[in-house]
């Protein structure tokens, strides 16, 4: 589960920060998860003129390089450039803005120490650590489920 060292009111449904957009404004249908029902700190990892998921910036923010996340959200990197495939881009890329967006309320919008928390190895993970976990290709949704599940305080 998500560290439970930040305010008790900003991790159990007190008052949250608002994202820039609605769930729904300048976001693609098949980019659709879990968190887009959260109230998140998702901008900084959104591209400011489209409200899309920013690879870079995504990989910038799970401290990784943008190969290393194509690989993992298994898009072909050369898709990172090509407008075409935009959606498909999208809806690989969403559990990993989704999972960093959630931390990030946890954390009151604390890279470092939500950097930190994605290093840290954790039961729920097999001892794994959630970075370790997002980067093997085709489970950053298993990490977004369990990130969502700490936000609304579900049981593991």
């Amino acid at each position: 589960m998500v560290p439970s060292d930040a305010p008790d009111d900003v991790v159990h449904g007190g008052e949250q920060p608002q994202s820039a957009l609605p769930p729904t404004v300048g976001r693609r249908t098949g980019a659709a998860h879990v968190a887009d029902t959260f109230a998140l700190f998702d901008v900084s990892l959104r591209d400011p003129a489209l409200g899309e998921w920013d690879v870079e910036r995504v990989a910038l923010a799970l401290d990784v390089p943008v190969t290393t996340l194509m690989i993992a959200a298994e898009v072909p990197v050369a898709a990172a450039d090509r407008a075409l495939e935009l959606d498909v881009m999208q809806t690989a890329i969403a559990p990993y803005g989704n999972v960093l967006a959630m931390a990030l309320v946890t954390f009151a919008g604390d890279l470092g120490r939500l950097r930190s928390w994605l290093r840290l190895a954790h039961p729920s993970l097999q001892d794994r650590s959630p970075l370790e976990c997002l980067l093997v290709p085709g489970q950053a949704h298993v990490v977004e489920q369990w990130v969502a599940r700490a936000c609304l305080s579900q049981p593991d």
